[in-house]
């Protein structure tokens, strides 16, 4: 049966998988485990290009202009106080001078939009090389239940919010909104290895 604008959500060329077949010179066929995956490369993007930057964004610009100007790698600190002059060895030289770089080219929207691009694309690799490509939903899971992980590991080493401090001993709001996230995702990868894998 096919539906009004050329949708026929009941031709599909694997068990378990609804496809959209669109009307045009060339059909256009859509899983929705295909969109799934696409619109989270598309989160992720989004949420890359409006993260605000950190402290130590500015430390690393400032670091990566000391670069440019001395041609150099700096192996002394000279931004500290209690620590000035002390041996300070920069591994993170070379990204700081191609972060100052881009910031003088463009600017804060320059450099979000390429770091978020490469974020997009290391996560669309990865992707290309697991097996979740072949097991629907698992990428999603992994990633759901990862951060969840280490959300709540890293709230064991921060402060809380002042506005709320500890719940309850020391749990924290992070750790209790990330209990979700480990469920959904332990559900996800259970679904994607009951499913037979897909080519």
């Amino acid at each position: 049966m096919q539906r009004p604008g050329g949708i026929s959500p009941h031709n599909s060329s694997r068990p378990h998988d609804s496809v959209i077949a669109l009307r045009g010179p060339r059909a256009l066929r859509v899983t929705f485990e295909q969109l799934s995956v696409t619109l989270l490369f598309i989160a992720l993007a989004c949420a890359a290009c409006f993260m605000p930057a950190q402290n130590d964004t500015w430390w690393h610009l400032r670091a990566g202009e000391d670069i440019w100007r001395t041609h150099g790698v700096p192996l002394r600190d000279t931004f500290s106080h209690t620590a000035f002059g002390t041996y300070w060895p920069d591994h993170e030289w070379l990204s700081q001078a191609l972060f100052f770089a881009l910031y003088q080219i463009g600017g804060m929207k320059l450099l979000t939009a390429v770091l978020a691009a490469v974020l997009t694309a290391t996560w669309m690799l990865v992707w290309r090389l697991t097996e979740g490509r072949h097991r629907p939903g698992l990428l999603t899971g992994v990633f759901f239940a990862g951060y969840g992980v280490a959300r709540i590991v890293g709230e064991l080493f921060r402060e809380p919010d002042a506005h709320l401090g500890y719940l309850w001993g020391p749990i924290t709001m992070g750790m209790l909104l990330s209990v979700p996230l480990l469920f959904i995702g332990a559900w996800l990868i259970t679904r994607a290895y009951a499913r037979p894998p897909v080519s």
